[in-house]
């Protein structure tokens, strides 16, 4: 499915879109309800119920706003059984959802509280500080002219007000840290 964009019609007081009070009155079938929803960044994620048979599962909505257009608001709605990738869904949205047969929804489920589990512990790569070095020793598909067991060394660097990042010292490449696994990595210098 494409992204869906149109004019918003809930709109905050400093003149921004409102996206969650958008999304939360998405237009679902009458035999569904929000019965909770948030935003993470520009990602919306809703537990939603299904009236007749009670089952409870995970919504999630890419969103984009723009300020100067007609068309000033964007959404992609993604189901949990398609396995998005977006898995920083909230701990008290998963705690409403039902058990589920798809493979793919509980794979997203498990990596959305490996993320919260991450967050919390102090290993965690995500929470090393800024100016960390770390070794990475295994080949991986952001190295691809790396050869087999040849190292690299990042540093951990502020890249905006809010993306931090492991950057190559040499400057070729950067990676995210939530895609850093601790067991391909050698802390340097702390």
């Amino acid at each position: 499915m494409g992204w869906t964009t149109y004019r918003a019609t809930k709109y905050k007081k400093n003149g921004s879109v409102d996206k969650k009070a958008e999304l939360d009155q998405y237009d679902w079938e009458d035999n569904c309800e929000v019965l909770k929803s948030a935003m993470v960044g520009s990602t919306y994620y809703a537990a939603v119920r299904i009236k007749d048979t009670g089952r409870v599962f995970a919504a999630v909505f890419l969103t984009s706003s723009y300020r100067k257009k007609d068309y000033n608001f964007g959404y992609k709605y993604i189901d949990e059984t398609w396995g998005p990738a977006e898995s920083q869904c909230p701990i008290g949205i998963l705690a409403l959802l039902t058990e589920t047969d798809s493979a793919y929804a509980r794979k997203w489920r498990e990596r959305c509280r490996q993320y919260h589990a991450d967050k919390k512990s102090p290993t965690s790569f995500a929470n090393l500080p800024l100016g960390t070095k770390i070794i990475w020793t295994v080949p991986h598909e952001y190295f691809t002219n790396l050869k087999e067991g040849q190292k690299v060394e990042l540093v951990k660097r502020q890249l905006g007000k809010r993306l931090t990042a492991w950057v190559d010292v040499k400057g070729r490449f950067r990676i995210n840290a939530k895609d850093v696994d601790i067991k391909d990595m050698v802390i340097v210098e702390q």
